[in-house]
């Protein structure tokens, strides 16, 4: 079985290089960036197994300042690797990586089905276009997440950050916005395992319990004997921060697909140290 990686430079996408390679199985990567479509459809004559996107533009400040930006990469690019799919007649599964901000319930400790979309800022926009286009390939499973975890990469995870952070003095958390990360490395578990056992659908992949932002840098703080009392809270203003306060996910779906539980906050929490 070979897997096409699209995206592989990034946090996820190096975590799923890394967990092929300590596997022992094949994979592709996109080696000419600038090429990036034509290189695409070279691979996939090449038919892999299965093709897993994570090329996307996450700076939600960013996108929320350039709408034109975020479609680009979120929604146009998916788009055309849709295109080139169906035109080449490729018939295997396409997992494309999507976000939790999809969601955005006035009750912030709602659990969201994968039908409760709420659109919020630019960022959720452009990824929700682009499960759209995703979506007009048949054997598309779109996977709606947050993850935290060491990156392997330059660019900083959240924990990484929150990490960096309190190294140096404080940081500012907001107290009202609850949300259910699950650790990268079993994030990239749960999806290889959902990719043999269906061929489509929407599936939110989190963990098993929900926290608060200010909660979870506080147990990061205490997992590295940081100080806590660096971690400042505020609430957080929707005109002001233009970010969802309810983007908690109902595993309800996976699970009964999987029939496999998913670790609770704290034990992800926990993996940061393993």
């Amino acid at each position: 079985m070979k897997t096409l990686i699209l995206g592989d430079t990034g946090r996820l996408g190096s975590a799923f290089k890394e967990y092929l390679r300590v596997n022992k199985k094949k994979y592709f990567i996109i080696k000419r960036k600038k090429n990036l479509l034509k290189e695409f459809k070279d691979i996939l004559k090449k038919k892999p197994n299965l093709i897993i996107n994570c090329i996307a533009e996450t700076n939600v400040d960013l996108c929320n300042q350039n709408l034109s930006l975020a479609l680009k990469t979120n929604t146009e690019l998916v788009k055309n690797f849709i295109n080139i799919m169906i035109k080449l007649k490729y018939k295997k599964k396409f997992i494309h990586i999507s976000t939790d901000q999809i969601y955005n319930s006035e009750d912030s400790r709602i659990k969201n089905k994968e039908n409760n979309i709420k659109l919020s800022n630019n960022y959720s926009i452009s990824k929700y276009l682009g499960e759209l286009e995703a979506k007009k390939y048949k054997n598309t499973i779109i996977v709606r997440t947050n993850f935290f975890g060491k990156s392997l990469t330059s660019r900083p995870s959240y924990s990484d950050y929150i990490i960096r952070k309190l190294n140096f003095g404080k940081i500012n958390v907001p107290s009202n916005v609850y949300f259910n990360p699950i650790h990268i490395n079993e994030l990239v578990e749960k999806i290889i395992l959902l990719s043999k056992k269906t061929n489509k659908g929407i599936f939110n992949i989190g963990s098993s319990s929900f926290i608060s932002k200010y909660q979870f840098v506080k147990r990061i703080a205490k997992l590295y004997n940081l100080n806590v009392k660096n971690v400042v809270s505020f609430k957080s203003c929707y005109l002001i921060n233009k970010r969802p306060l309810g983007t908690i996910m109902n595993l309800e779906k996976l699970q009964k697909t999987l029939k496999d539980k998913t670790s609770n906050i704290n034990n992800s929490i926990l993996r940061l140290k393993k």
